[in-house]
């Protein structure tokens, strides 16, 4: 669905459509963010997450990475960006067993993802980033997925798709969770 596709560029990698699968300001940029902070950020896009995905495994490497960034720019030679976005969108996981998109809509939400809505879209963006830390069935991270559900509205604002009209009265809850069965799959 748009809206998916439009919240998770904007939260995860908002120069998707401009770089060639690799986004050297921004591996730079989280670069020097881990060198003089507290936090951890990844300088990778989105290509280069379905690259991991794909093809690599997670291990911090030098030679993973760099393997990552050579596969990374081929891809996006052979694909096109809606086919690196459509194959990322259908293959990450979103924590409880869900891996996809689909399989997010329906635990999360029990609906298609055709039917998702921008709020359930800017949620799911949200639990990409990483699944366990933002989990809406453990009150104790409410607030942290609050923050950064309000984030990927904003980034959604600050690049067209939704007005700030949307983003204020989207942002002031979450979505609402209907009671799903827990998923028992292994």
């Amino acid at each position: 669905p748009i809206d998916t596709q439009h919240a998770v560029v904007a939260a995860e990698d908002r120069n998707f459509y401009e770089h060639s699968g690799f986004d050297v300001k921004g591996m730079l940029r989280a670069f020097w963010n881990n060198l003089t902070s507290d936090s951890t950020q990844g300088g990778s896009t989105i290509t280069q997450q379905y690259i991991k995905i794909l093809y690599l495994n997670s291990e911090q490497t030098l030679t993973r990475k760099f393997r990552e960034l050579l596969l990374a720019y081929k891809i996006n030679k052979e694909m096109s960006k809606e086919e690196i976005l459509a194959g990322y969108l259908n293959t990450i996981y979103f924590g409880h067993g869900a891996y996809g998109v689909q399989a997010a809509s329906k635990e999360y939400f029990d609906i298609d993802a055709k039917k998702l809505t921008v709020p359930q879209a800017a949620f799911l963006a949200t639990v990409v980033n990483n699944p366990s830390m933002y989990d809406p069935r453990d009150d104790d991270d409410r607030s942290r997925i609050l923050s950064r559900y309000r984030y990927v509205l904003h980034s959604m604002a600050e690049m067209g798709d939704i007005t700030p009209v949307q983003e204020a009265a989207f942002a002031q809850r979450l979505p609402k969770f209907p009671k799903t069965p827990t998923n028992q799959r292994y």
